[in-house]
């Protein structure tokens, strides 16, 4: 807690090495059926504390536990003043619809001090980059 998240992060006085992390842009998040609301909302809090978006595709059994954490983190994002469509979510999610969002040639894997998430975070590339 209270950890940052973005900028310098560390500095070794010894070496002189200093550690950046940056804002990665949109990051997506494909949420399995078992336990669906974990990997969202881990996503969704890592992410926005690195300045991040998120997109979020779950099972397709897990709509209904999908679109109610989005809704109540909508409500919480509209509490502090800030925009709700950071969190975003496949409205009809599949498993094809999560396979493309994964697969797609803009997303690469995210590796980054600031986001030592799981293998469901990717970086987005320029067409679906909205925070820079």
């Amino acid at each position: 807690m209270g950890r940052k998240s973005v900028g310098l992060i560390k500095e070794d006085p010894v070496t002189g090495l200093q550690t950046y992390a940056k804002v990665m842009g949109v990051l997506a998040c494909a949420a399995p059926s078992t336990p669906p609301a974990f990997n969202t909302i881990f996503v969704a809090i890592n992410g926005l504390k690195s300045g991040n978006a998120i997109i979020s595709s779950s099972h397709p059994n897990a709509k209904l536990c999908a679109t109610r954490e989005v809704e109540v983190m909508h409500e919480a994002l509209e509490r502090i003043g800030a925009p709700v469509d950071l969190i975003q979510m496949v409205e009809d999610p599949s498993i094809e619809r999560s396979q493309l969002l994964m697969k797609a040639r803009a997303l690469t894997p995210a590796a980054s001090p600031a986001l030592a998430l799981d293998r469901s975070m990717f970086r987005a590339g320029l067409a679906l980059n909205t925070m820079i």
